[in-house]
């Protein structure tokens, strides 16, 4: 390692304890104040702080809007708009709309009335001011409704034929997996996947019926609980959040410029590597041979050295002090072990 190391900090958040920018800040100045020549370049795979990160990067300036959340009440939400190559460009964040966050976590959903109705309403909101493009960042939400409740919100559909949208998706799971690999986490009992399942097969057939597409056969329509296979029925494109955020903020370019890689997550597992942050970085930065650092709250993987543990307990909130502290005490304890 050289004597005077770059390091490069692009983590995602750490739910429920950090967010993207945040954690990155916490790092970066840990590092900064060890002497350690440090840059920061928070990252997202399409999930909660995506409009933080990609309007960030953009520049975007701060819209509201009235919208329904998953189970029908009306919350303000926040959005951007900015002007990116000549186009005015809409940053919307599922999360914020129809999120699991937004109505207190599993516990409080009801995972058979859970709706996307209020991201169709702030998609439509995007379009009263005359958008060229809207990004939508996919993941964080409470729902399994297959898009049900967006494209309801968003009837007649034909206003959407000149507007190209965007969706950011954090899976690459197909339509009808979705209820299978996500529903329980937002709630779901068996029965209820069960029946979740059947219902998007049921929309699966009524989306080929009036769009002509088959959203069950592409990777990430089951993104959102299907949000994305429903957009995609109206001729949205998918895309990995990652990506689009990687290659707005020049992440290989800063990769290839520094001496070591930091990045986390919140929970690393096997899924870390399909289409999430931890291992899109852990990928590109192997193929420049830098070594990386993932810093995560636990794991079910063994990543031997590369793997810092940061598992803080119920009582630190999130963005809190306390958490700052157990990062970077965590975290320069490695670097020291590591010969920095």
């Amino acid at each position: 390692m050289k004597s005077n190391p770059k390091v490069l900090v692009c983590p995602d958040k750490f739910r429920y304890f950090a967010t993207s920018s945040w954690l990155t800040g916490v790092i970066v100045q840990c590092l900064t104040e060890a002497g350690i020549p440090t840059l920061g370049c928070p990252l997202s795979d399409g999930g909660e702080g995506f409009l933080e990160v990609y309007g960030s990067a953009i520049g975007t300036r701060d819209r509201y809007s009235f919208v329904q959340d998953a189970l029908g009440r009306s919350i303000r939400v926040r959005w951007g708009v900015a002007y990116v190559d000549g186009e005015k460009t809409a940053v919307l964040e599922t999360g914020m709309a129809c999120g699991l966050a937004t109505i207190g976590g599993a516990q409080n959903n009801d995972p058979l009335r859970a709706s996307t109705f209020g991201v169709g309403q702030l998609i439509r909101g995007a379009l009263s001011v005359s958008v060229d493009k809207i990004v939508l960042g996919l993941g964080g939400s409470a729902t399994s409704d297959g898009g049900a409740g967006a494209l309801e919100a968003l009837e007649p559909w034909v206003r959407l034929s000149d507007v190209e949208i965007v969706c950011a998706c954090d899976v690459k799971t197909k339509f009808l997996d979705a209820p299978r690999e996500f529903s329980p986490q937002k709630g779901a009992s068996p029965s209820e996947v069960l029946l979740l399942t059947k219902r998007l097969e049921v929309l699966r057939s009524s989306y080929m019926d009036r769009f002509g597409v088959d959203v069950a056969q592409e990777n990430m329509t089951g993104a959102g609980g299907g949000l994305a296979g429903g957009l995609s029925a109206l001729g949205a494109r998918l895309e990995l959040g990652v990506d689009l955020v990687s290659s707005r903020v020049d992440l290989e370019d800063k990769i290839m410029e520094c001496d070591l890689v930091i990045t986390g997550e919140g929970f690393v597992d096997e899924s870390s590597w399909d289409g999430k942050v931890v291992g899109f970085v852990s990928e590109l930065a192997k193929s420049y041979d830098k070594p990386v650092v993932v810093i995560t709250g636990g794991s079910s993987l063994e990543l031997g050295d590369q793997l810092v543990l940061v598992d803080a307990p119920d009582s630190v909130l999130e963005n809190s002090p306390d958490f700052a502290g157990l990062v970077g005490s965590r975290l320069l304890a490695w670097l020291d072990q590591a010969g920095f």
